[in-house]
């Protein structure tokens, strides 16, 4: 670090207190931009002349080394005590105006930084705890500091906050900004979010901004995805993975009228099975979505042909069903869905497909946006590499993944000398049906990709 050189110690007055509260809502605004510096150049701060430098339309190589000259960013950092606590500091003529910490700051940080020359137009937009650094008492001091105010999004997905600490946010007067909160439990703690917790944040008066929740790991069961769907803030995107939710919770979901506004809803690791894709099938809420992901949800057949059968996907632009029990007649109901225009990714890894229902998605005019197609690990061969390389819908086609199937080297050869498919530049063919012998005439006939994974038998 350099050595530290202190900016002038300059006792503002109420006119610098309103432009840098100014600047801080805005850091675009010009006018007050020009105001400041006069105000700094007259009380003797060289960061004045910075900002006057930096409005030149043209900088001539001596206005650059007049900025180089007067700009110690480094060096004013060094004179800040706890300079070791700010991560990649994002500076505007010589004053912090974002940075991130090392681990999740103390108030006495904040307070500091706040306090100190170069962070006087600091603003705390984004929090991010590693890996249980979120202790019980630093995030309870946290929740009560007005350093929060200005907070959009808040990741705590890597520690053990429990009930109580989801209490402490809730209950934070200074949250009104929040958009964006992420919230889970290490793998193995005890210390689990429940339905109790969920209960404050669903009830809190705070959080009226919130667009955007997510928990992983979290045991909030059917009890706590009813709090939710009653929750007053309207989500535009919903992450529950692995919350112990069944179809029950789901309907709770399907039912609320709060959530007509969602665009993303992401269930994965939860046994809804076919009774919840039937119930999110049948929501009269849900019409907006764009994004949905229902990887090990346990859904047969059966779930999927009454999704397929439903209005609310018309807008997906996005479905994931990676890891779950259909086959062929889920998958042909898809194929004939006439609500499928949008749908530009599609992943069915580790399904019980076969080339029936491959078939049938490349033969569907409705799929002609679709731009990745994950077919990893299902039982699809030669007929279904075929169809696809045949197919006259599949001309947008950017990403496909044939990665532990059937496919032989014939099926290979098809994709790979494909005219139809002109978009393609990843094809992730390996562990498939191919002699090491047949690898190499492959990979020069795919060279026109920019991805190609190819392996196979020995």
């Amino acid at each position: 670090m350099a050595e530290p050189i202190s900016l002038p110690s300059i006792q503002r007055d109420p006119a610098a207190t309103l432009l840098e509260a100014k600047l801080r809502a805005n850091l675009n605004d010009t006018e007050a931009w020009l105001v400041y510096a006069d105000w700094l150049t007259a009380h003797g701060d060289p960061r004045g002349e910075l900002i006057l430098l930096a409005r030149q339309p043209r900088q001539a190589g001596a206005t650059k080394k007049r900025i180089a000259a007067i700009d110690r960013s480094e060096a004013w950092l060094a004179s800040f005590v706890h300079a070791s606590a700010l991560v990649s500091p994002r500076w505007r003529h010589g004053f912090i105006v974002e940075t991130s910490f090392h681990g999740l700051p103390q108030v006495e940080v904040l307070d500091a930084l706040c306090d100190h020359p170069i962070g006087r137009l600091f603003r705390l937009t984004y929090l991010q705890a590693g890996y249980n650094e979120a202790k019980p008492p630093a995030l309870q001091a946290l929740a009560n500091s007005a350093h929060l105010s200005s907070v959009t999004s808040l990741d705590l997905s890597h520690n053990a906050i429990g009930d109580r600490g989801v209490q402490a946010l809730a209950s934070s007067p200074y949250l009104s900004s929040l958009t964006h909160l992420t919230l889970g439990s290490p793998a193995g703690d005890d210390d689990r979010i429940t339905a109790a917790g969920i209960r404050a944040l669903a009830s809190s008066p705070h959080l009226v901004s919130l667009k955007h929740l997510s928990l992983s790991r979290a045991a909030i069961g059917d009890e706590g995805v009813a709090a939710l769907a009653g929750a007053p803030f309207s989500l535009e995107r919903l992450s529950l993975e692995d919350c112990g939710i069944s179809d029950a919770g789901v309907r709770a979901l399907a039912d609320a009228p709060q959530l007509a506004s969602l665009k993303h809803l992401s269930l994965p690791d939860n046994p809804i099975g076919d009774l919840g894709a039937h119930a999110l099938a049948g929501s009269r809420h849900l019409a907006s979505l764009e994004h949905l992901r229902l990887d090990s949800c346990n859904i047969g057949d059966g779930g999927l042909v009454a999704l397929a059968h439903s209005p609310i996907i018309a807008h997906l632009k996005t479905l994931s069903l990676w890891n779950n029990r259909m086959g062929d007649e889920g998958v042909v109901a898809l194929a004939n869905s006439p609500h499928l225009p949008a749908l530009t990714e599609l992943s069915l890894g580790h399904t019980d497909v076969y080339d029936e229902g491959v078939v049938a998605l490349a033969s569907a005019p409705r799929l002609s946006k679709l731009r990745e197609l994950t077919l990893r690990a299902t039982q699809v061969g030669d007929g279904a590499a075929r169809a696809l390389a045949d197919s006259p819908h599949m001309r947008s086609l950017v990403r496909l993944d044939l990665n532990h199937t059937h496919v032989s080297s014939s099926g290979a050869r098809a994709l790979l000398a494909s005219k139809r498919l002109s978009s393609l530049k990843s094809l992730d063919l390996d562990e498939i049906q191919v002699y090491e012998e047949e690898i190499e005439a492959l990979e020069q006939q795919g060279a026109r990709l920019q991805t190609l994974y190819i392996s196979g038998m020995e």
